[in-house]
């Protein structure tokens, strides 16, 4: 099916932009996840607690703004945010 490849990228990638949505639990599953299975080259650790940092700055940066992938990624630029959060710019 040609929607299967779209779903894995979702249920893979979807804790980069719907950490507003969720427990730090689920997050810092699915953060793992993600550093462990689909990209090697990221610090597991790292990643995770920048995904647990990331709810703290945003509110403070962004409000309750919900903002898609990319336009969170241009706001972190913006911010000058980018060496605070590696592992999530390069995700």
């Amino acid at each position: 099916m040609r929607c299967n490849p779209v779903k894995r990228f979702k249920e893979r990638f979807y804790v980069i932009w719907t950490f507003q949505d969720h427990s730090a639990a689920v997050t810092d599953q699915k953060a793992r996840i993600l550093a462990i299975q689909d990209c090697k080259d990221m610090d597991e650790e790292n990643f995770v607690a920048e995904m647990r940092h990331l709810p703290f700055v945003h509110s403070a940066n962004f409000g309750k703004e919900k903002l898609l992938p990319l336009d969170l990624l241009n706001k972190i630029y913006d911010f000058k945010l980018q060496e605070r959060f590696p592992m999530y710019v390069f995700a």
